[in-house]
């Protein structure tokens, strides 16, 4: 499965090429400092947002706006989910 890199490329701010080059530096940098790169990493997959493919995404994301909802998130990695919640409306201290 290839990464999309979509929610990167507008979260950024940069075009495709720049950003899976800036994906593999990343993972490339890890290999290099010794650190252990998990499948998620070696497959690129932390650079896509899956959070947003889940059926109640739309219906969550609705919420963001109520002032006294919070969210608990559980990803790992780059904290990519948790960026495209606060992209898509949630406020960073109810994260």
């Amino acid at each position: 499965e290839k990464p999309d890199l979509s929610f990167l490329v507008e979260y950024c701010n940069l075009d495709e090429e720049e950003t899976k080059k800036r994906v593999d530096d990343t993972v490339d940098n890890i290999k290099a400092a010794g650190h252990h790169v998990d499948k998620c990493m070696e497959t690129r997959m932390f650079a896509t947002s899956r959070m947003v493919t889940h059926p109640s995404y739309p219906e969550l994301r609705d919420r963001f706006h109520q002032p006294d909802f919070k969210m608990i998130e559980l990803g790992c990695c780059f904290g990519t989910d948790a960026r495209r919640m606060i992209f898509d409306g949630l406020q960073r201290q109810n994260l």
